[in-house]
């Protein structure tokens, strides 16, 4: 389900836990607390290859697609669609950070 609007953060919480994934399509980013924080949720990512995101989202944590290709995220969507995600995994790489 997509829900393209501001979550009230008092309702965030739900939606990560709810999330098979969560998406994050930027045009340009240096760093993300939002990619961050999906993935102490053990949520896997999809956002632009750019910035911090290049050594935070891993193989196993998400993907990062290119930010200069008109299909980048499209592709990624489907992509995510038909990975499994280790939660275990996501949060053990998500404790690495401070």
């Amino acid at each position: 389900m997509l829900h393209p609007r501001i979550i009230p953060n008092d309702a965030l919480q739900d939606y990560l836990i709810s999330a098979d994934a969560v998406v994050l399509p930027y045009r340009e980013i240096l760093t993300s607390g939002t990619a961050m924080l999906a993935i102490s949720f053990g949520r896997p990512v999809v956002c632009i290859r750019h910035g911090h995101l290049r050594d935070v989202i891993t193989a196993e944590t998400g993907i990062l697609y290119d930010p200069h290709d008109a299909n980048g995220l499209f592709r990624a969507l489907i992509e995510i669609r038909s990975q499994s995600s280790d939660e275990s995994l996501i949060l053990r790489n998500a404790k690495t950070y401070e």
